[in-house]
């Protein structure tokens, strides 16, 4: 973490390294915000690029979000909360810097529970779908082209080992460490 997303100057995360990810709080108004300010960072990538058009590594930038996923607005939906989360997932999806979408279906995957220090066991399975969404400047588009990273079958494949669940993992080692 490097603190206040929102008051990181454009142009930091450019020059901290080419690739980050964010875990956004789960809020609408902040997501829609996000989304907002990852396409400022990705349009001064871009143009920085072009100032530095003889090279091709200035004006790299690949932001990878996971979020759950939302499905799109329902016309008779009274769920004010899944309006406002899908008008933000849809931003995402619809940016011009969008490049891949990437679900992880629910008991597919895990992660650590925020309170594991409290519960009985570290790991949680997912009961939702998560997304993974990949937002990339011009000249990582374009070098992705060239040598792929993030939009290939192998990030993909390395993505869902990452998140697979480790629940029942840990139920049954604790299960022998017990016999």
């Amino acid at each position: 973490s490097c603190g206040d997303f929102f008051n990181v100057p454009i142009g930091y995360f450019m020059n901290v390294g080419p690739i980050h990810e964010a875990n956004p709080p789960f809020s609408p108004g902040l997501m829609n915000y996000m989304v907002k300010r990852m396409e400022e960072h990705l349009s001064f990538a871009d143009s920085t690029a072009d100032q530095f058009a003889h090279d091709k590594e200035k004006g790299r930038l690949t932001f990878v979000i996971v979020i759950p996923t939302c499905k799109s607005k329902s016309i008779d939906s009274d769920n004010v909360v899944q309006d406002f989360a899908s008008d933000s997932f849809q931003k995402m999806m619809k940016s011009p810097y969008f490049v891949k979408h990437i679900i992880l279906k629910p008991r597919e995957h895990g992660y650590v529970e925020g309170a594991q220090h409290l519960k009985p066991t570290r790991h949680k399975e997912s009961q939702y779908s998560t997304s993974i969404v990949i937002l990339q400047s011009r000249n990582s588009r374009e070098s992705e082209n060239v040598t792929p990273v993030v939009t290939n079958h192998i990030f993909e494949s390395e993505i869902r080992t990452a998140f697979a669940s480790r629940h029942q993992l840990e139920l049954s080692e604790r299960r022998s460490s017990h016999e």
